[in-house]
């Protein structure tokens, strides 16, 4: 995104160039400064306007819950629809919750504490509190949160994927009923 400061009956507006739907859409935003004397304070507000509307740049030191909001926000182009909602779902139920609590940073994810997760998530996952998630749900979370820490490798945020270590519990075999 782009701007720059004009003058209209006197006072200084800022002028931001936006791109929405592929489109470049100008928006004045007045600064409320006088023309005579203020041209510093106005590049400064047009400086300060400019950061607030760029996107924030992923990095290590961001949340670990922040980092699977992007990949949500990522992912709704790349999947179908019913895929998505199943993430977001998944996400907002127990993965979000889960790591916004504990604060973690992304560059702290490690084996031991995914694996802390998912051993969680097995004794005490339901939502109803009668147990914990079914083998199924837990491949499920692994799912998303491979795919997020997967696309913070390819960004360079973080060196290796620690999720692919962590062990799941097996389904338990089916019951054979003889007759």
């Amino acid at each position: 995104m782009t701007g720059s400061l004009q003058v209209k009956n006197g006072k200084f507006y800022m002028v931001l160039n936006i791109h929405q739907n592929g489109k470049r859409k100008n928006k004045w935003i007045s600064t409320g400064l006088d023309e005579k004397g203020n041209k510093r304070k106005a590049e400064q507000m047009l400086r300060e306007t400019l950061q607030t509307y760029e996107p924030q740049k992923p990095s290590a030191d961001m949340q670990f819950s922040e980092c699977v909001r992007q990949w949500l926000s990522m992912c709704v182009r790349k999947v179908d629809t019913v895929t998505y909602q199943g993430y977001e779902v998944l996400a907002n139920t127990h993965i979000l919750p889960y790591f916004d609590n504990s604060r973690l940073k992304l560059s702290a994810v490690s084996v031991d504490v995914l694996q802390a997760f998912f051993d969680e998530k097995a004794k005490n996952g339901r939502r109803d509190g009668k147990g914990g998630l079914s083998p199924a749900s837990l491949r499920l979370l692994k799912n998303i949160i491979n795919q997020t820490l997967n696309e913070a490798v390819r960004n360079g945020l973080v060196a290796s994927n620690p999720c692919g270590f962590v062990v799941l519990p097996r389904a338990a075999p089916a019951e054979i009923i003889r007759r």
